[in-house]
């Protein structure tokens, strides 16, 4: 059963940020698909904002990094497998003028992750112990670095829609339940490589347990991200989602931002 964690900077469904696979970059309809070659490294750099405003006051949380994905031999159903590798990451937490480092949780953290060409992921295996709570934050984040791919041939201006109903608590009330659309916008070059230029939008009813109680409210995620046309890696990407609710008789807002770049060799 999936839990919409409160107090991290991702969550599976608000952050799925990046897109896979197009076969080739001239003009007319194309197929896109995750592929792979194994021992394939691409390195990023990430960066997440989360600024929430609760009982008068503001808490802004800042983390970043850098996140190798390594294409590893494709699984006995031939789906292609990636180990997601964390390291360098710092943490802060401000509220007013006050600012302290926190535990980024992520540093030293190695998962293998399988995806089926579609780009949904199907198994996340942490190669050491963690926790519950970590282990929820590191699968968001690695459905950051892939998008639910149409079924059919897509060409510019094309729209495809990934529908999210996720199981929340024992009562029967979704964890999320809404829609993301993609739109095909136009292909370009970057450092050489051609790319598609994705445009996302989505909104989501999004329920969840927090140190304070229940959250109830709804969440509206816009962003583009960058993809090669040859692999279907991300090239770099940028997603907002305002999250709005309350929790009780208390009003809740946050502001979640994250940034994927890819880094040059």
């Amino acid at each position: 059963m999936k839990r919409f964690p409160w107090r991290t900077f991702w969550t599976s469904a608000l952050v799925c940020v990046a897109l896979s696979g197009f076969s080739s970059a001239h003009a007319g309809k194309k197929s896109l698909r995750v592929t792979s070659e194994p021992g394939t490294k691409r390195l990023y750099r990430m960066q997440a904002q989360n600024e929430t405003s609760f009982a008068g006051m503001v808490i802004t949380e800042n983390q970043s990094g850098d996140v190798e994905v390594e294409a590893l031999e494709h699984d006995a159903d031939d789906n292609p497998r990636f180990a997601f590798r964390f390291a360098n990451f710092d943490a802060s937490v401000m509220q007013g003028d006050n600012m302290a480092e926190q535990d980024p949780q992520l540093n030293g953290v190695v998962v293998h992750v399988t995806l089926s060409p579609r780009g949904e992921q199907l198994n996340l295996s942490p190669q050491s112990n963690l926790s519950p709570e970590r282990r929820r934050l590191v699968r968001g984040i690695a459905e950051a670095f892939f998008a639910y791919l149409p079924e059919d041939q897509v060409d510019r201006d094309d729209t495809w829609v990934q529908e999210r109903l996720e199981e929340g608590d024992e009562d029967g009330t979704p964890a999320i339940d809404g829609e993301m659309e993609y739109t095909l916008e136009n292909f370009e070059k970057k450092d050489g490589q051609e790319c598609a230029k994705l445009h996302l939008e989505g909104e989501f009813k999004v329920n969840s347990l927090t140190p304070g109680g229940p959250f109830a409210g709804k969440a509206k995620t816009e962003g583009e991200t960058l993809v090669a046309l040859s692999g279907g890696h991300v090239m770099n990407s940028k997603v907002t989602t305002e999250i709005t609710g309350s929790v009780g008789t208390q009003e809740v807002s946050r502001v979640q931002y994250l940034e994927l770049k890819m880094r040059k060799p």
